[in-house]
């Protein structure tokens, strides 16, 4: 066996070499279990009565069944086997991981005092002027070359993606436009305004007329701040300063339904992709989220400070920041 070397040459210098490491429990435990190791295996009984002699545990009772030191040396043992297996996967892992091209990527990151990757700085493919004031929202079509912003002065401009020119600049809100959503097929441009109302413009048109608008909704009693599709498309909703978020039909136009869950400004919304749940917050510092079957809240998360401007799911629903 391995134990008896150990102590027919050098074993008292190498075991206080060792035990010098170990605190006075530390070195009992060990001696307990190195004793319940060799007392169970019957070719290891020289060494045994030896090693009681040595470590001065000649009058040392059985290790009982269930005590901690019972089996304690295979456990270890095997223990590191399977850390060993698992440090040479994960080495493995690493070396793939390091040699594949995201990694080359983020080779010349920057990184934070712990060691953090920071973003690598591309330089911006183009620069778009044109509005007047701040803007307010950019969404690109799902399915087009363009991007659509608004901004503060009213207007919403539609940008050809890869020129970087305007296509063209919607006007039909009489104060500033806080927020754009397009419809999941791309069909629809929704808006809302600081002058109460939304309106909805067509992206299919094909008279040359450009992005019509097709309707205008009105209901709320203040500025409307954030409005989103659902997953289905057949109905968006809104929120607003006045407290209430309202679910519209799309095709009619007709609020279908209010929710008064806040208790001030409710400034940002955000649909689950899977459609099940839509979150909303602001100046009350909650996010309350809510189901799109019962439209009852399922969950209120309260940690914020101060108001809240932006939400948004993970792509999987699984998370909301």
């Amino acid at each position: 066996g391995f134990a008896s070397p150990l102590l027919a040459h050098g074993g008292r210098c190498a075991a206080t070499s060792m035990s010098s490491h170990l605190t006075s429990r530390q070195k009992g435990e060990l001696h307990a279990a190195m004793l319940d190791y060799l007392s169970s295996n019957s070719q290891f009984a020289e060494t045994c009565a030896a090693f009681r002699r040595e470590a001065d545990l000649e009058d040392a009772p059985p290790v009982e069944e269930g005590s901690r030191e019972k089996g304690l040396l295979v456990k270890k043992w095997t223990s590191i086997i399977r850390l060993s297996k698992q440090v040479t996967d994960l080495k493995s892992k690493l070396a793939a991981a390091e040699s594949s091209s995201y990694s080359k990527h983020w080779a010349g990151a920057a990184r934070t005092e712990k060691g953090r990757v920071l973003p690598i700085v591309q330089p911006h493919l183009k620069a778009m002027t044109g509005h007047r004031l701040p803007l307010t929202c950019v969404r690109a079509h799902p399915k087009l070359d363009l991007i659509v912003s608004s901004s503060d002065d009213t207007t919403i401009k539609v940008w050809d993606a890869e020129t970087g020119t305007v296509d063209t600049t919607l006007k039909g809100h009489t104060k500033a436009v806080g927020h754009i959503a397009f419809d999941p097929r791309g069909d629809l441009l929704a808006s809302c305004s600081a002058d109460l109302s939304i309106k909805i413009w067509s992206f299919t048109s094909t008279s040359g007329s450009g992005y019509p608008c097709t309707r205008t909704l009105q209901g709320h009693e203040h500025t409307v701040s954030c409005v989103e599709f659902l997953a289905s498309g057949d109905q968006l909703v809104s929120c607003s300063r006045d407290q209430t978020i309202k679910f519209w039909e799309v095709t009619t136009g007709y609020c279908v339904r209010t929710l008064t869950f806040h208790s001030d400004w409710v400034r940002c919304l955000s649909v689950s992709p899977d459609g099940q749940f839509l979150a909303s917050a602001g100046n009350d510092q909650a996010v309350i989220v809510s189901s799109l079957s019962s439209f009852q809240p399922v969950h209120t998360l309260r940690e914020h400070e101060h108001f809240i401007q932006a939400l948004a799911f993970s792509p999987k629903a699984i998370s909301l920041a």
